[in-house]
């Protein structure tokens, strides 16, 4: 019998049997021993596998999608987790284009231009997220598991951060825990009165993808919740510490990208920095 045109084989059934079997027959883009692993098993298809991968990340990525038009985010076919090793298995769209981190060097102004007013766009689109809020990684209400900060939060895991005072004071107050009469940075910069917002979390170079000269995917949405008003202008500037963002291409885009808060994200690199050096 012909196939008609609409024809479409029927979708498989994601076991962790066949998303094993599909691993092997696939392309490692990640060195099997990371802890957060990727592998291209053919048909526009990437699972992302490893104790690093949750399925916070999975699911964050299916809202994101629900509630926004307008953002390349990546379908996501499947989330299963494997009880014997604890890993979890995403298996997900593979979007078109190349990562921004490799394409910034060749990109002239116009074009870094245009990626970043369309970054702009798509990040008002999740700022006005408000159903879950108020403070958190999507589902994980006042708990911030993962992200940059991951690290210093979680030396009190049973915690919640609820204000944004909360969590401006978080790392000064471990400081002092640990280093009695330790000098901290003022938190005078902050508007407190401020909402959180819905956010990426992560929104660097290496999470954006570029084709023809326009955004064609936002990828690895693990960190994604609503985080301080600042949270934008910050992560993206934080990038710039690293050597090969200082040429100031990036830093010429988070100016179109986000709304800017100086004051903020000096006083929180502050407060960053302090936590670095002490826990």
């Amino acid at each position: 019998m012909q196939k008609s045109d609409n024809f479409r084989p029927p979708s498989p059934v994601w076991t962790l049997e066949t998303i094993k079997h599909r691993i092997q027959a696939g392309i490692h883009l990640r060195t099997p021993r990371d802890r957060a692993m990727i592998v291209d098993i053919g048909n526009h298809i990437l699972v992302k596998y490893g104790s690093d991968i949750t399925p916070h990340e999975g699911m964050v990525t299916q809202y994101v999608a629900a509630q926004a038009t307008g953002i390349p985010i990546p379908k996501i076919y499947a989330i299963v987790y494997d009880e014997v090793s604890r890993w979890t298995y995403i298996v997900q769209e593979k979007l078109p284009g190349v990562r921004l981190i490799t394409l910034l060097p060749t990109l002239d102004a116009n074009t870094r231009s245009i990626l970043a007013t369309e970054l702009n766009v798509m990040l008002r689109k999740l700022s006005v997220f408000n159903d879950l809020g108020p403070m958190g990684l999507y589902g994980k209400q006042g708990q911030y598991h993962g992200t940059c900060i991951g690290r210093f939060l979680e030396l009190r895991p049973d915690a919640r951060i609820t204000t944004l005072r909360d969590f401006v004071d978080w790392c000064p107050n471990l400081v002092r825990t640990y280093y009695p009469g330790m000098n901290t940075p003022s938190t005078d910069a902050f508007d407190f009165s401020r909402p959180p917002f819905f956010c990426h979390g992560d929104l660097v170079p290496e999470n954006i993808l570029v084709l023809n000269g326009h955004i064609s995917g936002i990828i690895d949405w693990a960190s994604a919740g609503w985080y301080p008003y600042f949270w934008n202008d910050w992560i993206g500037r934080w990038r710039n510490k690293v050597p090969q963002f200082q040429d100031g291409r990036w830093a010429r885009m988070v100016d179109i990208m986000t709304e800017p808060f100086p004051a903020e994200v000096e006083a929180f690199e502050e407060i960053f920095a302090l936590a670095d050096q002490y826990l």
